[in-house]
């Protein structure tokens, strides 16, 4: 096979100089034959005579299939696209392109051999992976909204979703510290959860990390945090007495953001980087702060559940229920006893000697007065257990959520008496959870927007590359014509090109349905 045979005729030599796309063709043996001096300049080289000078392989392990394999694979299409592949540039460095290779034969010889066009997707892959990390970042969120809502262990979920959000932000170390007063009155950090990856985690290095803010040199962290707002930065860029912590375990760059708890500071969350600097971007940023809220509402249900844990251990003694306010009626709905505790939930008072279910007709939410009426009415009608929660609205008119638990009365004999009811303030544990969704609708709306931006990218790249084989303006013009359609679908508009020599302005074309005005 002559050296001469292989490479393109004139003809050809003079097409793939000019057109703007790389160039190449291989022999089935590896050996690199040709390549145009776009693809040269392309991996850095100055001239096509350099890189096969070189005899390099720039093709980072590329699978070359058999002439017949290759030849039935491009039946259909003429060609077999090769997405990501990595090619090697003259400093070593690699590109990410698309290639497109087909097979070919030398004129007037029995030679095959493989020929290619080359694509530069690098800045398209990077953009694709970011755009890929984003979703994994607000994914990473809405199901640490989801897990809070239904978890039984709050721990363990609070534990997970700390490493989904440091797996997706590219971070080495997930935290979350809380504030406490010490003994002399000083605002204190301790370690309350912790996530590392391929190092060792702070609960694993420190058998209890707690820090006095002001000794350890984080006095301007309870200032930014005391006014939500976050901090984020490269360690070397901190001021010298807040390094020497964070150098001692390693760290390059870290984005902390406050928590709150029932509108008090309650700590803060935070994700760092130890073995190289990060520049936190946007959506990082959003991310920790929208991910503060989410652990601030699990923290706060947590606390409620914690309150009320306490609450009943306290109470056991006493009743069997350790719910707020406990009545019992008897079997045509008339009270036998109601605790003082009703005028704290509803702001009413009331003699229960005097009084039947009725009473709940003053107190209970027009939407739900017939639901819990009817619920009232089967319960001291039949010995059933029952639950249910409702709202009423008290004597300052306001709408408060009450949880009624119930079950029945027997005397030794077993004769059914009535009811006895436990009633407690479910208010702040609804809002709690209205919060929690309302945080993971916004994720799931931010989500589609980043589905849609994915879109238009797409039709973008695919607009460029079918400009790539355009040879004439017309071509361009008509190429543009078409994809601005499909990019602003319910918009329409024109382009207008200023002629120099006449100075005035020339339609190119016009997409959509113009408007007379819109012409004028």
């Amino acid at each position: 096979m002559s050296e001469q045979s292989l490479n393109p005729n004139p003809i050809h030599r003079f097409h793939f100089q000019k057109i703007p796309i790389g160039i190449f063709r291989l022999s089935f043996d590896g050996e690199l034959l040709y390549v145009n001096d776009f693809l040269a300049r392309m991996l850095g080289y100055e001239s096509s005579e350099e890189v096969i000078g070189l005899n390099k392989n720039i093709f980072v392990n590329l699978e070359i299939p058999e002439p017949e394999t290759l030849r039935k694979l491009c039946e259909n299409s003429g060609l077999v696209e090769i997405t990501d592949q990595k090619l090697t540039t003259k400093n070593d460095q690699y590109i990410c392109t698309m290639i497109s290779i087909w097979i070919n034969e030398c004129e007037n010889e029995d030679i095959l051999f493989i020929e290619g066009g080359v694509q530069d997707i690098t800045e398209e892959k990077r953009y694709r992976d970011k755009l890929n990390s984003r979703t994994e970042i607000m994914s990473s969120i809405s199901d640490a909204s989801e897990s809070f809502l239904e978890a039984s262990d709050l721990e363990v979920s609070i534990q997970k979703a700390l490493g989904k959000l440091g797996i997706a932000t590219g971070s080495d170390r997930a935290f979350i510290f809380e504030n406490y007063w010490g003994v002399s009155d000083e605002l204190r950090m301790r370690l309350t959860y912790d996530w590392a990856q391929d190092i060792e985690s702070l609960t694993e290095k420190y058998d209890e990390l707690d820090l006095d803010y002001h000794e350890s040199g984080f006095d301007h962290w309870m200032d930014h945090f005391s006014q939500n707002q976050i901090i984020s930065g490269h360690v070397k860029d901190f001021p010298e007495n807040t390094q020497k912590i964070l150098k001692r375990d390693r760290v390059k760059s870290l984005l902390l953001a406050p928590i709150t708890v029932e509108l008090d500071w309650w700590g803060f969350i935070g994700i760092e980087t130890v073995y190289e600097e990060k520049e936190w971007d946007k959506l990082e940023i959003d991310a920790i702060q929208v991910a503060s809220s989410v652990f601030g509402a699990a923290l706060q249900r947590q606390k409620m559940e914690q309150e009320l844990k306490e609450s009943k251990e306290l109470f056991r003694m006493v009743a069997d229920f350790t719910l707020d306010w406990e009545f019992w009626v008897n079997t045509k709905g008339e009270f036998i006893y109601s605790s003082p505790s009703f005028r704290e939930i509803t702001g009413f008072s009331f003699l229960y000697q005097d009084q039947d279910i009725s009473i709940f007709d003053k107190i209970v939410h027009p939407e739900d007065h017939q639901k819990v009426k009817a619920d009232l009415e089967n319960q001291i009608a039949y010995p059933v257990a029952a639950s249910m929660e409702y709202r009423i609205i008290n004597q300052s008119g306001q709408t408060r959520w009450l949880e009624h638990v119930s079950r029945p009365v027997y005397s030794d004999n077993g004769s059914f008496l009535g009811q006895r009811a436990s009633v407690r303030d479910i208010t702040k544990r609804r809002n709690a959870e209205i919060s929690l969704k309302e945080v993971n609708d916004s994720l799931n709306s931010y989500v589609d927007r980043l589905e849609q931006m994915n879109s238009s990218v797409m039709l973008m790249n695919e607009m460029g590359v079918v400009l790539q084989s355009c040879v004439v303006r017309e071509d361009v013009f008509a190429v543009l014509s078409d994809f601005l359609v499909k990019l602003f679908p319910e918009q329409n508009g024109a382009l207008f090109m200023l002629d120099d020599r006449e100075n005035n302005l020339t339609k190119a074309f016009e997409f959509g349905q113009v408007n007379q005005s819109d012409e004028e």
